[in-house]
């Protein structure tokens, strides 16, 4: 199921909006016209080409079958760097408009897509095949940023010190868009935050537990 995600007119003029809906959730695919045009598209032509062609929809399919990022199959070893940054203090802002805890990811994404410079997409699809475990991996990418001639991958963790799965789940992120988007993995880092901490990870420096 897919439909078009309802949002002011002035909105639809900046940002491409679309409704996917996989394993029963809805995802709220979003990509920020200009800076694709700006960021993405003369340095990372494939990555463009990939965000741009879920204006014709997903292939749902996948999302059917696939084992997800978010519980990942294996686990990873990173050395991240823990640091306080702009994502921090712009999902600290951001949270405040959240009247229940369930709306702060997409207030956060939407917030970030419109007054981030960097970032480019939210929700983004991915998927790929792992020859380790012979099965397929599906996931959403929070955000996807463009800053540094590097590609970042965003995932917003409310309790982000805590969280035991995210290198996991971001590496697993990584893998599916290094294939989809014909990005190599040194050009990759991978992050997660929240208002107090952000901690990033070179998506080729990884060690598999």
């Amino acid at each position: 199921m897919r439909k078009n995600f309802v949002g002011s007119a002035d909105y639809q003029n900046v940002l491409f909006t679309k409704q996917f809906e996989h394993e029963n959730l809805d995802y709220f695919f979003m990509y920020h016209k200009y800076k694709l045009d700006t960021l993405v598209r003369n340095n990372f032509l494939g990555l463009a080409r990939y965000i741009t062609d879920f204006e014709k929809g997903c292939p749902d399919v996948f999302f059917k079958v696939g084992l997800r990022c978010s519980n990942p199959p294996f686990a990873v070893k990173v050395q991240a760097k823990k640091q306080v940054n702009l994502a921090c203090k712009m999902a600290g802002f951001a949270v405040n408009a959240a009247k229940k805890n369930i709306q702060r990811h997409k207030i956060v994404e939407k917030f970030m897509i419109i007054n981030d410079a960097a970032t480019v997409a939210c929700e983004v699809p991915v998927w790929y095949w792992d020859k380790k475990i012979d099965a397929g991996i599906t996931g959403h990418i929070d955000m996807i940023q463009v800053r540094n001639n590097l590609v970042y991958i965003l995932d917003y963790k409310p309790n982000a010190s805590k969280d035991k799965n995210a290198a996991s789940q971001l590496y697993h992120y990584a893998l599916a868009l290094s294939y989809r988007a014909k990005l190599p993995l040194s050009s990759i880092r991978c992050a997660w935050f929240d208002k107090d901490s952000y901690y990033e990870f070179r998506a080729n420096k990884v060690c598999l537990k």
